[in-house]
């Protein structure tokens, strides 16, 4: 199972992620959330970042050239998109060598319908919120999920995880990945270290 710790800001929460065991570290440049990264400052932390977890920056409706170009001067290539993408959108990015996570808000059995809009590449479910475009620290009905294995096989889950009720998801549900930050923060965009090592210990 794949793990990635989002809503990172700080080049020690990310080099204590890679250390811990987190396969992806994720870095927001959606201005409206409180995690919110400039470019300036992502490009500093990975100067200095030594870990193996990849980095991946997430996205809201900003238009594949712009993510080209992004992608283009920082190196990453791997992009979570948040809003409303489109697959061509996706397959546009993908035919230029990067890696698309889609997140998907699920709300009711209708939500579940639209990851079939997604053929090409990963999904992310999250839970929806009526304004919030991620990080809204709460948990969608987990048995909306429990009769569809063969999404979660190739879906990371996301959505108000933490030391609480991780355990019993993981009990219940065998998902490709899954996604905390807010469950492991001191304040947004700030990881709680403790928080964070007690989360993946639950893990092992």
């Amino acid at each position: 199972m794949k793990i990635k710790i989002c809503g990172l800001t700080r080049l020690e929460d990310a080099q204590l992620a890679s250390d811990l065991g987190a396969d992806f570290i994720g870095f927001i440049f959606y201005e409206k959330s409180p995690r919110y990264n400039s470019q300036e400052n992502f490009c500093r932390v990975l100067d200095k970042y030594k870990g193996q977890a990849k980095p991946v920056a997430v996205f809201v409706n900003k238009t594949p050239d712009k993510i080209l170009k992004f992608a283009k001067v920082t190196g990453i290539t791997n992009i979570q998109l948040h809003g409303e993408e489109t697959q061509e959108e996706i397959d546009y990015l993908k035919s230029n060598k990067l890696k698309v996570i889609k997140a998907v808000k699920i709300k009711d059995v209708n939500s579940l319908k639209e990851t079939g809009n997604f053929k090409s590449c990963r999904i992310l479910l999250d839970t929806w919120h009526p304004s919030l475009k991620g990080g809204v620290g709460k948990t969608f009905d987990w048995n909306l999920i429990s009769s569809s294995p063969s999404l979660l096989n190739k879906s990371m889950v996301a959505g108000g995880f933490n030391e609480n009720n991780i355990k019993d998801f993981l009990t219940n549900f065998s998902p490709w990945g899954i996604d905390v930050s807010s469950g492991i923060e001191e304040s947004p965009g700030i990881k709680n270290h403790k928080k964070m090592r007690n989360f993946f210990n639950l893990l092992k």
